[in-house]
Order: structure tokens, then C-alpha cells, then sequence
């Protein structure tokens, strides 16, 4: 299914052509699937045009492919390049929260981490990119989460695999147990914390707040330095790797949402110091998931 969104108006906006599509997995979830076919200056789309598709990492969404101008997005820049590029929001994000049965507002709805991602929505989403582009391979450009369900998806299904030519990981994931903040000992008590604020559902969701926020007041001066300071508490204080002037979109279209089990399954990561399955803490439901009593 081909429809348009706030993120086609964007690309729209700086001129690039696109398109948005919705892809369902094998256990239901709907994910909004983005395609800039081609850079501007291109008449149209050449048969053999490199593919290449781009993953965001955790609590974020397409939109980090596309936050800044033309000439400093990934994704407009790829395109450009000569590059027919593809951009995935993986389930929970802004525009992958739909099921073809569960409502976000159920905690079933939200019972997924990276595993699910990983078993299910890369395959899903590579399978169409290959089928509607009729190549059989692409390239595939992760960041953070976006390359660890590529290493657990890649190398538990060979047939995936088989169809990427390249595999780009940007700060790739695939320990997180050096982590000292917040420090291992907090976590059974984050984790207990996150369960009754959030309800085992949405956690790190775009709320109405973020975008009065943004665009009223991290335009004023006197503002500026809060907005700044909330950012770079959030995502890092590297000074150097920012456009300030933007802070105010950055802000309308971060964090992009993910699940509360998502965010325990990364605490676990750490608490275990391995990269292993989500442990569902109940030998019953461990042996429904993974046909023994532990997680693998």
C-alpha cells in the first residue's frame, strides 16, 4: 500500500521525489516503509540504481536520516549520490504503531524488544525492497540498535543475509556491557519504575508538549540554552556534530518511541553483559518462546 505522510511532506519540501509504503509482518505489526527513488537532479529511476537502505537506532525513526539540511542528511545525500534509498521505522516508532488485530493502547500491543525487530520486521521490510526494485541485493546502513537486529537477523537467517552486498554499521551495538551510567545495581529498580509509569507500553513517546516546546520556545533566545542543555543530556554533548540552528526540529520530532520491554531487554544486555535473547524472567514463558527455561 502507497500513501504519504508527514515525512513525505518534508522530503517534499527540499524537492526530492518519495513515496511511503506500509509493510506487514509475519505476526501482524504494520511498519511505514519510506523510498526517496532518486536525487533531484535525476529524470527518473534507472533500472540498476544502487538500493540502499537505511536503519535508526533505538528511541529514534526515519526522520534521523532526513533531520538536517539537504546537504547534511544521509539520505538526501545518497540520493543524490545515484542511490535509490529506503529508510525503515521499526515497530513502536511515530509511524509503525498499527497492527492489523492489537491496539497500541494494549500492553499486547507493545509486548516486543529488538528481537521481534530482528525475527521480523528486517526480513519483512528487505523481502519488499527486493521485490519492488527487482535487485537482488542492496546495502544496508545501520546506526546503533539498527546494526545489532542486523547482526542477530543476518546471522540467523542465511537467506537474508544473502541479500546484502554491504553492511555498514554506524557505532554498532553488539555489547553494551562496558555501560557504567546508570550504574548495573539501579536497574532492577528502573526496571520495576518503568513498569508502573509506563505500563508495559510505550516509553520515550512524541507527546503534543514537545512540539509547543520546540517551536514556541526553544526559538526564543532566552530559551535556547534549556533546549540545548535537555538535547544534549539526552543524546550527547559533542558540540562539534550539531546545528544548533535546528534544535527546535530536532526536538518536534525526537524521541521517536519504543517499548518498555525494548528498554528492559537493553538493561538485561547490560546487567548480563551478553547479547542474548529478552528474558521473559519466567522459566514457563521462557520455554513458550525459546523451547527451554532459560533465555538463549
Amino acid at each position: 500500500m502507497f500513501r504519504t505522510s508527514a515525512k513525505s511532506q518534508i522530503m517534499s519540501y527540499w524537492g526530492y521525489p518519495n513515496e511511503q509504503y506500509d509493510i506487514v509482518t509475519k505476526d501482524g505489526y504494520i511498519l511505514g516503509l519510506y523510498r526517496i527513488p532518486h536525487g533531484k537532479e535525476c529524470l527518473g529511476t534507472a533500472p540498476y540504481r544502487p538500493v540502499v537502505y537505511l536503519q535508526h537506532g533505538l528511541s529514534a525513526s526515519a526522520f534521523n536520516w532526513i533531520a538536517n539540511l539537504p546537504p547534511n542528511s544521509l539520505a538526501y545525500v545518497l540520493a543524490d549520490a545515484g542511490c535509490d534509498v529506503w529508510l525503515g521505522n521499526s515497530r513502536g516508532t511515530i509511524w509503525s504503531q498499527r497492527h492489523v488485530s492489537l491496539s497500541p493502547d494494549s500492553e499486547e500491543f507493545w509486548a516486543f524488544s529488538f528481537d521481534e525487530m530482528a525475527n521480523y520486521d528486517l526480513p519483512a521490510t528487505i523481502d519488499f525492497i527486493v521485490k519492488k526494485t527487482r535487485q537482488k541485493q542492496l546495502y544496508y546502513l545501520g546506526h546503533s540498535q539498527g546494526t545489532t537486529i542486523a547482526f542477530i537477523s543476518f546471522s540467523t537467517n542465511p537467506k537474508l543475509a544473502q541479500r546484502i552486498k554491504m553492511f555498514f554499521g554506524l557505532a554498532p551495538v553488539g555489547s553494551v556491557k562496558h555501560v557504567k551510567s546508570p550504574p548495573k545495581k539501579l536497574f532492577p529498580f528502573l526496571e520495576s519504575l518503568m513498569k508502573v509509569l509506563f505500563h508495559n507500553k510505550a516509553i520515550f513517546a512524541q507527546i503534543k508538549f514537545n512540539q509547543f516546546f520546540a517551536t514556541k520556545m526553544c526559538n526564543l533566545w532566552i530559551f535556547h540554552w534549556l533546549c540545548k542543555g535537555i538535547f544534549f543530556a539526552a543524546y550527547g554533548s559533542d558540540y562539534r556534530n550539531i546545528n544548533e540552528s535546528r534544535l527546535d526540529v530536532y526536538i518536534s520530532n525526537y524521541p521517536g518511541a519504543t517499548s518498555v520491554q525494548n528498554v528492559i531487554h537493553w538493561a538485561q544486555l547490560i546487567t548480563s553483559g551478553q547479547l542474548q535473547a529478552f528474558d521473559w524472567e519466567d522459566p514457563a514463558l521462557n520455554m513458550v518462546h525459546y523451547n527451554q527455561s532459560a533465555n538463549l
